[in-house]
């Protein structure tokens, strides 16, 4: 029996092998459009199979992102400089590409339009587990608001809200060359116009002592001999 069971194994072994790879090759090749979703490579956390060229698309609403978190990676480390096997991300349409392979945790990937490409590509040796990924969609930020020391962050395309924007001059107090010059421009002010009181004052008092010094002379002229 047991004679009849190996050879029925062996028969049908390239059969379940090709069925095998279409299947791993089928989950491949595929477009995702959720706003949210998690990837794999194929056989996760299996090994991937060999020689393989495996394209996933994420394509996700115009005017959208895509971030990209990586919670698991585990591809064939580099050799030199070069990557045997490589997870490929292609920006579609910013038409920009990064190369990853080893067993860091990349950080997580902002792509620069809506439609983003995986593809994992292997030789025939040194087979890993691959990557595990959570995507999302968010929402492009253009301009940041500030407002009663809250700071929000405005998506691209909608609105201002109507707080003051802050520009970098505000809560930042006056400088402090604008308060020294202020406060010498005040005690000049205040010097100048005490000089001129002071003058008036002094003026004011001579004529007065002059005034007496003719009521009294004019007083003895009448009454001497």
């Amino acid at each position: 029996m047991e004679l009849i069971t190996s050879i029925i194994y062996i028969w049908f072994l390239p059969f379940i092998v090709h069925i095998s790879s279409t299947s791993a090759e089928s989950a491949c090749n595929s477009t995702l459009t959720a706003e949210q979703g998690e990837i794999t490579s194929p056989n996760y956390p299996e090994p991937y199979p060999p020689d393989l060229e495996c394209t996933i698309d994420i394509m996700v609403n115009e005017g959208f992102k895509i971030e990209l978190t990586f919670e698991d990676f585990r591809i064939e480390p580099p050799d030199g400089n070069r990557c045997y096997d490589k997870l490929q991300i292609l920006d579609v349409i910013a038409n920009t590409t990064e190369e990853l392979c080893g067993y860091s945790i990349p950080a997580n990937y902002i792509s620069e339009s809506n439609h983003v490409q995986l593809t994992l590509i292997t030789d025939h040796e040194i087979h890993k587990p691959g990557y595990k990924a959570q995507y999302n969609s968010i929402e492009p930020v253009s301009e940041v608001y500030t407002t009663q020391n809250v700071t929000t962050a405005v998506p691209a395309g909608k609105e201002q809200p109507e707080q003051v924007r802050d520009d970098g001059n505000m809560n930042r107090g006056i400088p402090w060359y604008y308060v020294f010059f202020g406060v010498a421009g005040f005690l000049a002010v205040l010097a100048v116009v005490s000089m001129i009181v002071l003058y008036f004052w002094l003026e004011a008092k001579r004529n007065k002592n002059k005034v007496r010094l003719v009521a009294h002379y004019n007083t003895r002229s009448r009454y001497d001999p």
